[in-house]
């Protein structure tokens, strides 16, 4: 009767008994639960905290909320096809691997003084896993939020390079246009460089180049004004002339 109320139990993501029992707390528990504390337990928490930090930093609130939303979606649907209790570490490992997306080739410190580049760096922590739990299986979880992860990057990011590389210079021409017709607005869209709502950057945009337009047409105004002067001056240079003429004839 004990053994009906172990956490491993009650915590674990099970559909049958979260869609028919109502049990509605499971998939939340198997995403939050990280095992009885121990220091690997202490460690994930650790990296969760660091990396976490970091990824929301460099891609925003918004973004990163949305890949946890889409992370904890994929390894519902994965847990419950390889029967995978708990999905907590596979959901670190995810956000260590998009994190180490941003900045693949730079150089960390890893366990014992080792250097690391970033993209190494969850499958390293798959090997101190498995040396941990001397058990190959202990890996199973990091896969898993490999797997997801680089489903969200490739769509993201890989995928939308492919497209524009098919579409050819086209469309690196029209963001060269589009960057020298607006450059401030092109300044605002860098990432990490957001520091307005994209209304307000274009309103500044738009401002701007009425600005420039106006700037044009004033040129064009002055421009047209020395011409007619100089047409003025040239009219009165030839009646001056004439009128010398008609003097020399009368003397």
């Amino acid at each position: 009767m004990s053994g009906a109320f172990e956490p491993e139990q009650i915590l674990a993501l099970d559909l049958p008994s979260t869609l028919f029992r109502l049990q509605f707390w499971r998939p939340f528990s198997a995403a939050c639960f990280l095992g009885k504390p121990s220091m690997s337990w202490a460690t994930t928490l650790y990296l969760l905290i660091k990396y976490g930090c970091e990824l929301e930093q460099e891609v925003g609130s918004s973004a990163y909320a949305k890949f946890l939303i889409l992370q904890f979606f994929l390894l519902i649907g994965l847990g419950s096809m390889i029967g995978l209790p708990f999905f907590a570490n596979s959901l670190v490992t995810a956000i260590i691997y998009a994190a180490s997306r941003l900045h693949p080739m730079a150089n960390i410190q890893f366990q014992f003084g080792i250097k690391l580049k970033y993209y190494m760096l969850p499958f390293g922590l798959m090997v101190i896993e498995m040396l941990q739990a001397q058990s190959v299986a202990a890996i199973i979880p990091h896969i898993c939020g490999v797997l997801t992860a680089h489903f969200h990057h490739f769509f993201a990011v890989v995928w939308p390079q492919i497209q524009n590389d098919l579409n050819g210079g086209s469309s690196d021409r029209r963001r060269q246009v589009s960057s020298s017709l607006s450059p401030s607005l092109s300044a605002l869209n860098k990432p990490g460089r957001k520091l307005f709502p994209s209304s307000v950057a274009q309103k500044e945009a738009s401002s701007s180049s009425n600005t420039q337009l106006v700037e044009l047409d004033d040129a064009e105004e002055e421009d047209d004004d020395d011409t007619l002067f100089d047409d003025t001056e040239f009219d009165d240079d030839d009646d001056l002339s004439d009128d010398d003429g008609l003097f020399d004839e009368d003397f």
